[in-house]
C-alpha cells in the first residue's frame, strides 16, 4: 500500500518540461559484434555485460568501459542475459536453440546447461532461493540447481510471453504476455491472479510486495494493485513508454521512451534527476543495487550506456 501511496502523489504530476538538461553517458559499450541491445549489471556494479545479434557475449569493466572477455560459448544468437541475484559473477545466458547456461563471468568456465525445447525468450534468477526461471514464447519452467530439476508452471494466458519479473524475495512471479494482460503468480501457494493492463504488448514489468508496475507502449505507466479494490492507475507520459523500471528503496523510477530519450525521476519530491538520449529505442533499465547513481541502459540499434546521476 505504501508503493501505491507515493505513486499516487506524485508520479500523476511528472512534467517531462521540467526535466534538467541532457546529461552525456558516463560509459558507452560497444561491442565488437553486434549492437550490444542486450545488457545487465552485476549487484556490485562492477561489471557489465552486453550481447546483440551474435552467440557471443562480451564482459566489460564497469568503470573503464574496457572489454575484460568475450563469452563464446553459444552456437546460436543470445536472447537473453542476466546476473544471478546475490552474485557478482554468475551470470546466467540463453539462446535461439534453447541452451541455457550458467557461467562465471571472471573465468568464463560453464557450471551447468539445460537444454530447452523451445528459443529461450527470458532467463532470470531467483533472488533468495536457487531456482532460476526459464521462459520460452508460450511456457515457463524454474530450474532447481540443487536438484537439476524442471518445474513447469500453469500460466494462465494463452498469448506469447512478453516480460517477467520476480520480487525482491523471489516469493512472487509476474509475467507480462503480448496481449496486454499481465499475471502474478505466489509461488509458495500456487494462487494466480491476472489482469488485462494494456491494449499492447506488456514490454517491462516490476513487481513489489504487493504492487506491480507496467509498461506497454503507450504515453503511460500503470500501477496496479492484485487483490486490493483499489483501480488502477494511469501515469501519463508526453511520450510513449518503451520500457521502466523501479528503485523502491531510493524512491526513483526510471522511463524510456520511444525518442530515445530516458528520464529519472525522484517519487518524493516530483524532481526530475536527469534526461540522456540515444539514438536507438530504451529496451532495457538497470539501477545499480549497489550503487546509487548508476543507471545501466540498453538500447535497439545503439551501444549499452550507463548514467551518472546527481
Amino acid at each position: 500500500m505504501q508503493l501505491f501511496l507515493w505513486l499516487l502523489v506524485t508520479v500523476a504530476g511528472f512534467n517531462q518540461a521540467d526535466v534538467p538538461p541532457q546529461t552525456q553517458p558516463r560509459r558507452v559499450f560497444q561491442y565488437p559484434s553486434g549492437n550490444s541491445s542486450l545488457t545487465t549489471m552485476s549487484t556490485d556494479g562492477k561489471l557489465v555485460l552486453v550481447s546483440g545479434q551474435s552467440s557471443r557475449i562480451g564482459v566489460y569493466q564497469t568503470r573503464t568501459g574496457l572489454l575484460l572477455r568475450d563469452y563464446r560459448h553459444h552456437q546460436s544468437l543470445v536472447t537473453d542475459l542476466a546476473f544471478m541475484p546475490g552474485k557478482t559473477d554468475t551470470l546466467l545466458s540463453a539462446d535461439a536453440d534453447g541452451s541455457v547456461r550458467v557461467w562465471n563471468a571472471r573465468t568464463l568456465t560453464t557450471y551447468y546447461r539445460w537444454q530447452a525445447p523451445a528459443p529461450v525468450r527470458f532467463v532470470r534468477g531467483q533472488p533468495g532461493g536457487g531456482s532460476i526461471l526459464v521462459a520460452t514464447r508460450t511456457a515457463i519452467w524454474l530450474w532447481d540447481m540443487i536438484t537439476q530439476k524442471k518445474q513447469r508452471l500453469t500460466i494462465p494466458n494463452n498469448a506469447p510471453i512478453s516480460s517477467v519479473a520476480f520480487d525482491p524475495k523471489g516469493t512472487q512471479l509476474a509475467v507480462g504476455y503480448e496481449n496486454g494482460t499481465v499475471s502474478v503468480h505466489d509461488l509458495t501457494t500456487g494462487s494466480t491472479q491476472s489482469k488485462k493492463l494494456h491494449e499492447g504488448a506488456i514490454r517491462a514489468v516490476w513487481l513489489g510486495r504487493d504492487s506491480v508496475l507496467t509498461a506497454g507502449g503507450e504515453p503511460a505507466i500503470k500501477l496496479w494493485q492484485p487483490g486490493n479494490p483499489q483501480p488502477v492507475q494511469d501515469f501519463t507520459f508526453t511520450h510513449p513508454v518503451e520500457t521502466m523500471t523501479f528503485d523502491p528503496v531510493r524512491k526513483t523510477v526510471a522511463v524510456g521512451f520511444d525518442t530515445g530519450e530516458v528520464a529519472v525521476h525522484r517519487l518524493a519530491t516530483q524532481e526530475a534527476l536527469f534526461t540522456g538520449k540515444s539514438t536507438g529505442k530504451p529496451r532495457f533499465l538497470q539501477f545499480c543495487a549497489d550503487k546509487s547513481s548508476l543507471l545501466l541502459t540498453g538500447y535497439l540499434g545503439s551501444p549499452a550506456k550507463t548514467w551518472l546521476m546527481p
